[in-house]
C-alpha cells in the first residue's frame, strides 16, 4: 500500500508542479525535499496507525524542521492519537508563521474536524476551503476539501469534487475510499435510506481493495459501514484481515472486536476469549500507547473483569498522567459514580459527597486536554449545587460552564444565570450570561440545522431555545424588582415558545404582583396543562389562586377536572390529526430479545403494534419507562395488541440488570444497527403499526401523558 500511495501521490505532485507555473495560487506549495518523510506520515494516517504516525512525526520533524507539509501531516496524526492540545498548538504555529500557506489551513482543518472538543461544521468547511483555494490542484488539498465536505453534511459536494478529479485520470487510492465514504453518507443522509446507493458504496470499497489489497482504510471503513447498514456477510473477514495488514492500528482492532460481538459468533464465552486474546496481543505490541490501554480497559470492563480494567487505568495514570487518555480515565471513573448516584434503586448516603469530591478533584487537575470534559464536570457540579452552596463557589461553577461546557446552552446560560440571580447578587453578570445565551443558543441550533425537515422547524427550534434566555432575563429583572422589564421578557418568551411552562408561570406571578388575580389564574391554568419533564410550578400556583379566590379548596377537584376534560378533548383531536395520511410499511427487522427470542416484523402482522426506540443513556427515554410499563400492563391481555421496545445500549448485561431492578417486563429487542439503518436519530421515538405492519403514527420525544395518548393511538390503529 505504501509503495502504491507513494507512486500515485508523487506522480500527481509532479504533474501539479508542472501546472503550478501557470497558476499563481498553486505556487504556495512546492515539491518538498522531505517528500519520502511526508509520505511515511501519510501512510500511517491512511493506514489508521495514528499513534505510529505521531511518534514518527516527532522524529521526522526534527530531521526536516522546514517542511510544512511534514508538520501538517504530523498534526493530522497527533490529533487522531490522543494528543489534541499538541495538535492545536502545532496547527496554530503553522498558521502564525504563514497565514497564506495552505499547510497551515490544512492543519487547522484537521484539528477542527477531529478535535475532542468538536467544532462547528462551518468552521471545518471554511478552513478546508481556504486550504483548497490556495492550492486547488494539490492532491492533499483536494483530499482535505472532499473529506471536510463528506464529514460535514455535504457528501454530494464531496462526490462532485472527487468526480472532477476522476475526469482527469485514475483516482488516488485515498480519494477512492473517500468516495465510498461520501456515497454511503449521501445514501443515509435522509430519513429514507437509498439502498441502491449503499450497495454502490460497498462496491467502491471492494474496488479499492482490489486495487490495493493492503489498503487498511478500504477494509476498516467498509466493515464499519456494513455493520451500520446490517450487511454482515463479509464483516468478520474484513475486520480480521485489517488487523493482519495493520497489526498496530487500534482502529482496525476495535472494528474487529465490534464485529465479533455484533455477529455473535459462538457463545459469549467464546466471543470474550477471542476479543480478549486480541486485546492482550495488541497491549503487548502497543502498551506504550495510552489510547490502546484505554480501549483495552473498556473491553475488560465490558466483559466483567473490573480488576484488569482498573489495573490498565492505573497504568495510564502512572505512565501518562497529563494525557488526554488519563483525563478520560478520571472522567470514566466519576461517571461510574454518577450512574450510581442517579440510580434510585441504589441507596448509599456517601455517594453524592464522593461524587462531588471526584468532580472537584478532576476540575483541579493541573492539565486539561479537553474543554468539553471540563465543561461536563462543571455542569455536574451545577446540578449538585443548591441553596446551601457558597455564593462564590456557585459563581465559579457557572463561569466554568460558560467557558467550557458548549453543549447545553439552556442549562449553562439560562439556568446558570437564574441561579446566580436567585442569590440576590451578581445581577449584572447574570444578565450578561443570559444575553450571551441568545447568541450561543442559536449557534447550537445552527449546528443541527441540517436535521430539521423544514425551515419552519428550524425557526421553531431557534425560538424555543431563545425563550429559555428571555425567561432567564425576566427572572433576573424580577429579582431586582424591575417589573416592567421583567414582564416584557416573559411576554416575549411566551411569544417565542407558546408551550413554555416557565413563561406562563412567571407571567402569572407578574399578574398577581399587579393585582390582576383573574388573569393570573388563567395563566396558571393554561400553564398547568402543558407537558414538562420537571415539576410544573403552574399546578401549585393554580391551586393557590383558586383558594385565594374562593377562600377554600372546596370544589377544586371538580374545577380541575372540567379543565382537564376540555384539554383532553383538544389533545385527542391533535393526536388524530397526526396520523399518517399514507401509511408506509415499517422496514423489516429480525431482532433478538433480552431473553434470546427472535422477533421479526412479520411476526407482528395482524396486530396493532407499538415499538418504542430508547436507551438507558437517554434521560427522556428513561423518564417515560414507568408509563410504558403501565401501558404494557394495561394491554397485556389484549391479543390484538403488541407492545415492545428496541434498546440502543451496548452493554446487554447492564441493561438486563437495570430492567430487573426496575421491574420492567415489556419485551425488549436489542438493536443490531437497525435504528441507524432506518435513520432514526431522535430518542425516544415510538412507532404505531397497523395490522399490515405499516406506520400509522410516529411519536418523537418524551410523553408526559403516555398511557392516555398512546392508548388513543392504539385504539385508532385497532379500529377498522
Amino acid at each position: 500500500m505504501k509503495q502504491l500511495l507513494y507512486a500515485s501521490t508523487i506522480g500527481l505532485l509532479i504533474s501539479w508542479q508542472n501546472a503550478a507555473g501557470q497558476n499563481d495560487r498553486a505556487k504556495a506549495v512546492s515539491l518538498d525535499v522531505a517528500a519520502p518523510a511526508v509520505q511515511q506520515l501519510k501512510s500511517s494516517y491512511f493506514g489508521t496507525d495514528y499513534y505510529g504516525g505521531a511518534v514518527e512525526g516527532d522524529k521526522l520533524l526534527a530531521q526536516y524542521p522546514a517542511s510544512r507539509a511534514l508538520a501538517a501531516w504530523r498534526v493530522a496524526n497527533l490529533v487522531r492519537s490522543g494528543r489534541p492540545r499538541e495538535a492545536q498548538a502545532a496547527a496554530k504555529a503553522l498558521m502564525t508563521a504563514n497565514p497564506n500557506d495552505p499547510w497551515g489551513w490544512f492543519a487547522q482543518t484537521i484539528v477542527a474536524e477531529f478535535s475532542t472538543d468538536g467544532s462547528a461544521p462551518g468552521a471545518v468547511l471554511k478552513s478546508s476551503l481556504e486550504a483548497y483555494r490556495r492550492a486547488p490542484d494539490h492532491p492533499d488539498m483536494i483530499w482535505l476539501r472532499a473529506m471536510a465536505l463528506s464529514g460535514n453534511r455535504e457528501p454530494a459536494q464531496a462526490l462532485a469534487l472527487i468526480d472532477s478529479v476522476a475526469s482527469r485520470g485514475p483516482l488516488p487510492q485515498e480519494l477512492l475510499v473517500l468516495k465510498a465514504n461520501a456515497t454511503f453518507g449521501l445514501a443515509t443522509s435522509t430519513r429514507k435510506r437509498d439502498d441502491a446507493m449503499v450497495d454502490s458504496a460497498f462496491a467502491l470499497y471492494a474496488r479499492a481493495r482490489a486495487n490495493d489489497p493492503q489498503d487498511v482504510a478500504a477494509h476498516v471503513f467498509a466493515a464499519s459501514r456494513m455493520m451500520n447498514a446490517g450487511h454482515l456477510t463479509d464483516v468478520y473477514e474484513l475486520t480480521k484481515r485489517a488487523t493482519e495488514i495493520a497489526p498496530l492500528s487500534l482502529v482496525a482492532h476495535e472494528n474487529y472486536w465490534r464485529a465479533i460481538d455484533e455477529l455473535k459468533r459462538g457463545s459469549q464465552a467464546q466471543r470474550d476469549s477471542e476479543v480478549l486474546g486480541d486485546v492482550e496481543a495488541l497491549v503487548r505490541r502497543r502498551g506504550d500507547d495510552a489510547t490502546v490501554l484505554t480501549s483495552a480497559a473498556a473491553q475488560f470492563a465490558q466483559r466483567k473483569l473490573p480488576e484488569r480494567a482498573r489495573a490498565l487505568e492505573d497504568r495510564i495514570l502512572a505512565e501518562h498522567p497529563n494525557s488526554y487518555t488519563a483525563e478520560w480515565t478520571y472522567v470514566s471513573r466519576y461517571r461510574t459514580l454518577r450512574t450510581l448516584q442517579l440510580d434510585t434503586t441504589h441507596h448509599d448516603s456517601t455517594l453524592t459527597p464522593r461524587y462531588t469530591r471526584a468532580l472537584w478533584s478532576f476540575v483541579e487537575l493541573p492539565v486539561h486536554n479537553s474543554d468539553r470534559m471540563l465543561g461536563d464536570a462543571y455542569r455536574e457540579l451545577f446540578r449538585l449545587s443548591d441553596s446551601t452552596t457558597n455564593a462564590d463557589t456557585l459563581l465559579r461553577i457557572v463561569r466554568g460552564m460558560v467557558k467550557y461546557e458548549g453543549i447545553n446552552p439552556h442549562v449553562v446560560y439560562a439556568d446558570g444565570a437564574i441561579r446566580l440571580a436567585e442569590r440576590g447578587r451578581d445581577f449584572k453578570e447574570a444578565e450578561q450570561i443570559a444575553r450571551q445565551g441568545i447568541k450561543e443558543g442559536k449557534a447550537k441550533i445552527d449546528l443541527q440545522k441540517a436535521s430539521y425537515e423544514t425551515v419552519g422547524d428550524y425557526a421553531k427550534a431557534v425560538d424555543w431555545m431563545s425563550a429559555f434566555m428571555y425567561n432567564a432575563l425576566g427572572i433576573i429583572y424580577l429579582r431586582q424588582n424591575r417589573l416592567v422589564d421583567a414582564e416584557k421578557q416573559f411576554t416575549h418568551a411566551r411569544e417565542l415558545d407558546p408551550q413554555s411552562v416557565r413563561a406562563f408561570y412567571q407571567l402569572g406571578v407578574m399578574a398577581e404582583k399587579r393585582g390582576r388575580q383573574a388573569e393570573a389564574e388563567q395563566l396558571y391554568m393554561k400553564g398547568s396543562l402543558l407537558s414538562t419533564m420537571g415539576p410544573n410550578p403552574n399546578k401549585d400556583a393554580l391551586k393557590a389562586a383558586y383558594r385565594k379566590r374562593t377562600g377554600s379548596l372546596d370544589g377544586y377537584e371538580n374545577y380541575l377536572g372540567s379543565i382537564e376534560e376540555i384539554d383532553r378533548g383538544n389533545r385527542k383531536s391533535e393526536v388524530a390529526k397526526s396520523r399518517a395520511k399514507t401509511a408506509v410499511p415499517m422496514k423489516a427487522f429480525q431482532l433478538t430479545t433480552l431473553d434470546g427470542k427472535v422477533v421479526t416484523l412479520d411476526s407482528l402482522r395482524g396486530k396493532a403494534a407499538v415499538i418504542n426506540a430508547w436507551g438507558m443513556w437517554c434521560g427522556p427515554c428513561v423518564a417515560e419507562m414507568p408509563e410504558l410499563q403501565k401501558l404494557a400492563t394495561q394491554y397485556a391481555s389484549d391479543t390484538a395488541v403488541t407492545i415492545l421496545t428496541i434498546d440502543n445500549d451496548a452493554n446487554t448485561d447492564a441493561l438486563r440488570s437495570w430492567m430487573q431492578k426496575k421491574g420492567y417486563t415489556f419485551p425488549t429487542l436489542l438493536d443490531d444497527g437497525y435504528l441507524m439503518r432506518v435513520n432514526m436519530h431522535s430518542f425516544p421515538t415510538t412507532w404505531f403499526l397497523d395490522r399490515q405492519g405499516r406506520v400509522a403514527f410516529t411519536k418523537t420525544g418524551w410523553s408526559e401523558k403516555l398511557v392516555e395518548e398512546f392508548g388513543w393511538r392504539i385504539e385508532m390503529v385497532k379500529a377498522p
